[in-house]
């Protein structure tokens, strides 16, 4: 129901009101358990049996169980080692080295795993920030959103995720080894003098770049190893 109401575009999304749903699922719990004691009839009690099952089962299916024992691990989303080791990598290419006077920009994975290993970032998932700052983000993805329809009213309608999109990945991040499987190159044309604006002085991608050189990017490191989560590369922006 709430799938075909947001077919019709009206514009206002009550899924969001989850304290109401969670109400409602209690009542339809506390109204299954009055059917099962009042009936005697077995089809009845079947039937209540069922939807208690399924409705136990969705419950567990969006627990943090899985975060702790699903695939990819926690441990390998957060990539410390690696991150770690790209650290010390640019502390070759800077003077004066320090991670906390430098951004970065990220390609093909969440910024937020970045922040997480101590990197400020380009964007990153942004609840509340100012119209100007989307305004001159847009100048950074226009030619990659302008290239995906859906992604570009996927920014320009909504726009939490103030990402470095490349029009043939998309959000199709949460499982890297999938995403190189499809997208082991990319073509980048993000606007690399708008990113430097913003003052960021490396491109981190879990994608390989095809056209690095020809838009001015350097690659000082990689990690493409069979067996990491990650197949890392790291451009300076010349």
């Amino acid at each position: 129901m709430n799938d075909f109401y947001n077919m019709m575009g009206i514009g206002f999304n009550y899924s969001r009101f989850y304290f109401i749903t969670a109400f409602v699922w209690y009542l339809i719990f506390a109204f299954s358990c009055d059917v099962f004691l009042i009936s005697k009839r077995n089809v009845v009690r079947m039937i209540v049996y069922l939807l208690l099952v399924v409705q136990l089962a969705i419950n567990f299916s969006f627990s943090s169980y899985k975060v702790w024992t699903g695939k990819p691990s926690l441990k390998e989303v957060v990539s410390v080692d690696l991150f770690r080791n790209i650290d010390e990598i640019l502390a070759l290419y800077e003077v004066n080295y320090n991670k906390s006077s430098i951004r970065v920009g990220c390609i093909g994975f969440h910024p937020a795993v970045a922040n997480f290993n101590g990197f400020k970032t380009l964007g990153g998932y942004i609840p509340v920030y100012p119209l100007s700052f989307k305004n001159k983000f847009h100048d950074v993805i226009a030619r990659e959103i302008e290239q995906n329809k859906y992604l570009k009213q996927y920014y320009e309608k909504w726009g939490l995720q103030t990402y470095l999109f490349d029009n043939e990945i998309f959000l199709n991040l949460n499982d890297q080894r999938l995403l190189r499987q499809k997208h082991p190159e990319i073509t980048c044309e993000l606007n690399l003098e708008k990113i430097r604006e913003f003052g960021v002085s490396y491109l981190f991608s879990s994608v390989k770049i095809k056209n690095a050189e020809n838009i001015g990017l350097t690659e000082i490191y990689r990690n493409d190893g069979a067996d990491s989560y990650y197949w890392m590369y790291v451009y300076r922006c010349d």
